[in-house]
C-alpha cells in the first residue's frame, strides 16, 4: 500500500479518536476493506456507518464509494510483479536462493501451527467422502495447488474435476464438494465464482492465504495459508502442502479402494512399459 497510508498518516494527528480507530482498521486490514461494504467496515469496527463516510470525507473524497475506488487502484498499482521484482533488483542470486526457501519453509511452518487450520482440516475428511463429484478451483496463480490435488484424488479412484472452465460450473450440485484455492488480488472471476457456488448452496473448502473476504466467510471450512510475498509472485509453498495434505489424508481414509486402484495402475504402466527403470 502507498498513497492510502501516506494520506492517512498525514491527517492522524488531526482526527478525532474514533477517526482514528477507523484509519487503524483500515491500515491493518487494507486488502479486506477494498471488498466491504461501507455498512461491512462500520460493523467490522463498531461505528457508524455515518462515521466511515465522514472519515472518507476528511480525506478528502466525495464518500465511501470514491474512497474504495481510490484504495482498490492503489492496492493494484503497489502489489504487483514489477514494484516487488524492483525491490531486489540488486540482490545477490545467492541470497534470494536461501531468503526465498527459509521464506518457504516459515509460511509452512506457520500454517501447520495454525490452530483452527487443525481443526478445520479435521472436517475436510468427512465432506470428501460424502461427495458425488470433487471439483478443484483455482485461478491464474492458484491454478496449480488446485490442478495437483485434483490430479492426487484422480489417481486415488476419486471422482474429481479440475474446473478450467466456467460451462463446468453448471452441473455442479448440493451433493459434490468444491474446493476453492485462492489469494490476494482478487479477480472478478474468483468472487463471482464463490459467489456462484454460494447461491447454489454447493459445500466449499476454501484455501486462502491469511486474509478473508466477507463473502468467503461462507465457505463450510475455510484454511488459511501463509504466503510471503516474492520477487515475481506470492510463495503457494504452504497451499501447495495443504494440498498434498488433503490427498494424503483422503488416501488414509480409503486404503482399501484406494491400495485396489493405484495397484490397477502401476500394472496398467506396467503393461504399457511406460517407464525404463
Amino acid at each position: 500500500m502507498g498513497k492510502i497510508e501516506d494520506k492517512i498518516k498525514e491527517t492522524f494527528n488531526d482526527m478525532t479518536k474514533v477517526q482514528q480507530t477507523v484509519a487503524v482498521y483500515i491500515l491493518k486490514h487494507t486488502d479486506e476493506v477494498s471488498f466491504m461494504t461501507a455498512n461491512e467496515l462500520a460493523d467490522n469496527i463498531g461505528v457508524s456507518d455515518t462515521t466511515v463516510i465522514r472519515f472518507c470525507m476528511f480525506l478528502g473524497f466525495s464518500g465511501y464509494r470514491e474512497f474504495k475506488k481510490y484504495l482498490s487502484d492503489d492496492i493494484r498499482s503497489s502489489d504487483n510483479t514489477y514494484n516487488r521484482l524492483k525491490k531486489i533488483i540488486n540482490t545477490n542470486t545467492d541470497s534470494i536462493f536461501k531468503s526465498v526457501l527459509i521464506k518457504d519453509m516459515k509460511d509452512i511452518e506457520q500454517t501447520m501451527l495454525n490452530e483452527d487450520n487443525v481443526k478445520a482440516f479435521k472436517n475436510i475428511s468427512g465432506l470428501l467422502k460424502m461427495a458425488e463429484t470433487v471439483y478443484t478451483f483455482g485461478h491464474r496463480g492458484a491454478h496449480f495447488p488446485a490442478e495437483l490435488l485434483s490430479f492426487s484424488l484422480h489417481k486415488q479412484g476419486k471422482n474429481v474435476v479440475l474446473i478450467q472452465d466456467i460451462d463446468q460450473m453448471s452441473v455442479i450440485t448440493k451433493k459434490d464438494l468444491v474446493i476453492f484455492f485462492t489469494f490476494m488480488r482478487y479477480n472478478k472471476i474468483v468472487i463471482d465464482s464463490f459467489n456462484y457456488f454460494i447461491d447454489r448452496n454447493i459445500p466449499i473448502v476454501l484455501i486462502t492465504d491469511t486474509g478473508i473476504l466477507p463473502v468467503f466467510q461462507e465457505a463450510d471450512v475455510v484454511i488459511h495459508c501463509n504466503m510471503t510475498n516474492n520477487p515475481i509472485s506470492a510463495s503457494i509453498a504452504s497451499m501447495v502442502s495443504i494440498s498434498n495434505a488433503i490427498a494424503s489424508a483422503h488416501a488414509v481414509d480409503n486404503k482399501e479402494s484406494v491400495m485396489n486402484n493405484l495397484n490397477e495402475i502401476e500394472s496398467m504402466m506396467s503393461k504399457f512399459e511406460l517407464y525404463y527403470m
